[in-house]
C-alpha cells in the first residue's frame, strides 16, 4: 500500500476553508437577522452549533435547517404501523424494542389519527386529505398535491418502500399480505410508479435512500394481522441498523400508527430518532397533518390540503423551537447556552477536525507506524494504514480525539469510531488502548516521542497498548463510510477519559497476521467530511 500526498496541517487559508470561513459568516448573519425575517419559508443551509459555557454545556452539533426552524435532515425514513392504541404499545411488555427506542428519543405522548377507518389515514399523511375516501375500497386514482409529487417537483427525492409489494409500480390491490390501502402513493397519477418499491428495494448503503421515504410493513408485520410482538421484532430487525446510524449521519427516523383500535380519542404512538433530536417526552398534541407539515417544512414545500392549516412539529429539535421537553436539556438559542435540567438527559456529541462538534475543533490526532519504515513518521499523511504479514510489512494505526469538552461526571452509554474506507479489505483489525503519551509530529515504529522508544517496537509492549479488544474494524469495502461500535470495555476507556482527561492516550488499531491491509483517510484529508470522527453518547 502506498500513502497519498501529504497535506500541511498548517495550511490555513487553502481556497478550501476560505470558502469555509465565508458559509459561517454567512450563516452568522442568517441567524442574527432572524428574529427581523419573521417566520418566513427560506431555507437557511446552516446554524452555529449551541454551545455551552460552565461544566453543565453540551455543544450540538452543525445541523442543517428548513423552513419554520426545523432541522434540514439528508434523509428520512418513517415507517407507520396499524390499528393500536397508545397504551398497548408503549409501557407494555409487546413492544420492548419500541419502548426502549422511545426511552432514547422523541416520544409524543398526544399524538392522534385523524379518522378511521384505514385508508383515510394514510392519504391524509401523505396528501393532506382523504381525497373523499371514507373506507377501505381499492382502486382510487388521484392527481392532487402530495408529498412524493412535491419533493420531486423540488428536485429532491421520495420513496415508498411496501412490504410483499410483487413488482416496482405494481398497481394491484391486493395479493399475499400486501394492502394496497395501507401504500398512497400508488394512488396519486403525479408520483412516477418507478418510486414505488418492494421492501427488498430497501438500500443497505443509507447514504443511497431517497430524501424521504416511507415503508410499510405487510399486515402481519405491521401488527394488523399478527401479534404486536411480531411488528416489534420486524422493526428491530430491519430498520435498528439506520436508525443508529442516522443518529450520526443527519438523518431522521419516524415511527407512527395509522389509527388505534377504533377507541375513543384515536391516540396512537409516535416516536421521532436521529441526530436532530432533543430526547424526551412531548406532551404537544399532533396528528397526521402535523406530520406532513413538519416534513413539507423541513424542505420548504407547498402546502398540501389541509397541512397548510396543521402545524409544524417545532419543540422536539436540538436547532428548533427552544421549548423544553419533560426530560431534555432547557436550550437558549440566542444566549447559545444548553444546559442539562435532569440526570436522565441524553446527549450525541461528534468530534471530527473542522466540522464537529463545531468547524474550530482540532482536537483529532493520528497518524499511520510502519515497520518497513520504521524511523519515517507520517503525521501529515492523508492516509491511514493497518496491515501485517511476514516481510516487515506490519502497519498500525494510532488515533486520539481530545473530548475534554464533555464535563466530568457524565455517563457515557454509547460510542463509536466513524471512518471513509479508501481500500478493501476481507481481514478484520482490533482496536487497543494506546498507554502512551504519543506525539503525532514525531510517532514511528521504533518511538511515541521523539528519543522515546516503544517498549518494543511497533507498539507491540504490554506498557505500549492494552490487551483487551475494545472493538474491530472490517471487512470494509473501498468507498464506503464503516462505523466501529466500541464494547463494553471500550466504553469504559471512554469513561475513563471523560473522569480523567489526562489519561487520554488514544487507540491502536492493529493486527500483525493478516495480510489484506485496510486504510482509512486521516484527519488531514482535504475533505473534511472524510476525516474520522468520534461519536459519544452521555447522560
Amino acid at each position: 500500500m502506498k500513502t497519498t500526498a501529504r497535506q500541511s496541517r498548517f495550511s490555513m487559508w487553502s481556497p478550501i476553508r476560505i470558502l469555509l470561513v465565508g458559509v459561517i459568516v454567512l450563516a452568522i448573519a442568517v441567524l442574527l437577522a432572524w428574529p427581523l425575517i419573521g417566520a418566513g419559508r427560506s431555507t437557511a443551509s446552516i446554524v452555529l452549533p449551541i454551545v455551552g459555557t460552565g461544566a453543565n454545556s453540551i455543544p450540538l452539533s452543525i445541523i442543517a435547517v428548513g423552513a419554520e426552524g426545523v432541522p434540514r435532515p439528508d434523509h428520512v425514513v418513517i415507517v407507520v404501523d396499524e390499528n393500536h392504541d397508545y397504551s398497548q404499545i408503549i409501557g407494555n411488555s409487546c413492544c420492548d424494542y419500541i419502548n426502549t427506542l422511545a426511552d432514547a428519543s422523541a416520544l409524543m405522548t398526544n399524538s392522534h389519527a385523524v379518522e378511521h377507518p384505514s385508508q383515510p389515514n394514510y392519504l391524509d399523511l401523505f396528501s393532506g386529505s382523504n381525497q373523499h375516501v371514507t373506507t377501505n375500497s381499492c382502486p382510487h386514482t388521484f392527481s392532487t398535491a402530495n408529498l412524493g409529487q412535491q419533493l420531486i417537483a423540488a428536485g429532491l427525492t421520495f420513496g415508498g418502500y411496501a412490504e410483499g409489494l410483487p413488482a416496482v409500480g405494481s398497481v394491484t390491490c391486493d395479493t399475499g399480505k400486501y394492502a394496497r390501502r395501507h401504500v398512497p402513493w400508488v394512488n396519486f397519477s403525479n408520483v412516477p410508479a418507478a418510486v414505488s418499491m418492494p421492501w427488498t428495494s430497501f438500500p443497505t448503503d443509507f447514504t443511497k435512500l431517497p430524501t424521504v421515504s416511507i415503508v410499510i410493513p405487510n399486515l402481519c408485520n405491521d401488527m394488523h394481522d399478527c401479534s404486536t410482538r411480531t411488528g416489534d421484532t420486524w422493526l428491530k430487525n430491519n430498520l435498528d441498523d439506520y436508525i443508529q446510524w442516522a443518529k450520526t449521519h443527519n438523518s431522521l427516523f419516524i415511527l407512527t400508527f395509522d389509527e388505534n383500535s377504533g377507541g375513543s380519542g384515536n391516540k396512537i404512538a409516535t416516536i421521532f430518532a436521529g441526530q436532530m433530536v432533543r430526547t424526551g417526552k412531548y406532551n404537544t398534541s399532533i396528528d397526521h397533518f402535523d406530520m406532513l407539515r413538519t416534513l413539507e417544512d423541513m424542505y420548504s414545500l407547498p402546502y398540501a390540503g389541509q397541512s397548510a392549516n396543521a402545524a409544524p412539529i417545532a419543540d422536539i429539535w436540538l436547532t428548533g423551537s427552544a421549548a423544553t421537553a419533560t426530560t431534555a436539556p432547557t436550550v437558549t438559542v440566542g444566549a447559545g447556552t444548553s444546559t442539562p435540567t435532569a440526570s436522565g438527559d441524553s446527549t450525541s456529541l461528534s468530534f471530527q477536525n473542522g466540522v464537529l462538534p463545531d468547524t474550530s475543533y482540532t482536537g483529532t490526532h493520528d497518524v499511520s507506524i510502519k515497520q518497513s519504515s520504521s524511523g519515517t513518521n507520517y503525521g501529515n499523511a492523508t492516509t491511514l494504514e493497518v496491515d501485517g504479514g511476514s516481510g516487515r510489512a506490519d502497519k498500525s494505526i494510532l488515533i486520539e480525539w481530545d473530548i475534554s469538552s464533555i464535563p466530568p461526571g457524565r455517563a457515557i452509554s454509547a460510542a463509536s469510531l466513524t471512518f471513509s474506507v479508501i481500500n478493501t479489505t476481507h481481514d478484520t483489525y482490533q482496536i487497543y488502548e494506546l498507554k502512551r503519551n504519543w506525539a503525532e509530529a514525531s510517532a514511528t515504529w521504533n518511538v511515541y516521542t521523539a528519543g522515546n522508544n516503544w517498549q518494543k517496537a511497533g507498539a507491540l509492549g504490554a506498557n505500549d497498548r492494552g490487551t483487551t479488544v475494545l472493538g474491530t474494524a472490517g471487512p470494509a469495502e473501498n468507498g464506503t463510510t464503516y462505523t466501529i461500535t466500541l464494547n463494553a470495555a471500550g466504553l469504559a476507556l471512554v469513561q475513563s477519559w471523560i473522569d480523567n482527561p489526562a489519561s487520554n492516550f488514544g487507540l491502536i488499531i492493529a493486527n500483525t497476521g493478516n495480510t489484506d491491509g485496510l486504510d482509512f483517510k486521516s484527519s488531514d484529508a482535504s475533505t473534511a467530511a472524510d476525516r474520522p470522527m468520534l461519536t459519544i453518547t452521555y447522560r
